[in-house]
């Protein structure tokens, strides 16, 4: 907080707390800026990196991997050991090689 208030000195601290109070005490049944209809609507492929901490709890991924009608979800705990890091990463770039706009690809 405080590398965000040197760097961002027009925000005050109400408006953190505001947006902090939002995040987690407002919407916590599920995603801050979208709701579960909107994730089973959602057609955009996604690839869901599950975590489980208090911000990214563990069944918030699996949920959202199951709504959404074009998700991936690898496994968890995925950051250690180092094979399934590598496994992973070796998954997150399919899955953008598979995905890639193909008008960008064009530029």
């Amino acid at each position: 907080m405080p590398d965000f208030m040197r760097r961002q000195p027009d925000v005050s601290m109400e408006t953190i707390e505001k947006y902090l109070h939002n995040l987690y005490v407002v919407q916590p049944d599920f995603l801050y800026s979208v709701s579960r209809d909107f994730i089973e609507n959602c057609r955009t492929p996604m690839l869901v990196l599950p975590d489980d901490v208090p911000g990214h709890p563990l069944q918030t991924s699996i949920d959202v991997a199951s709504l959404a009608p074009n998700a991936e979800i690898t496994v968890y705990p995925w950051k250690e050991p180092e094979e399934l890091r590598q496994r992973t990463i070796d998954r997150v770039r399919c899955f953008l090689k598979a995905h890639f706009p193909m008008r960008a690809a064009a530029q």
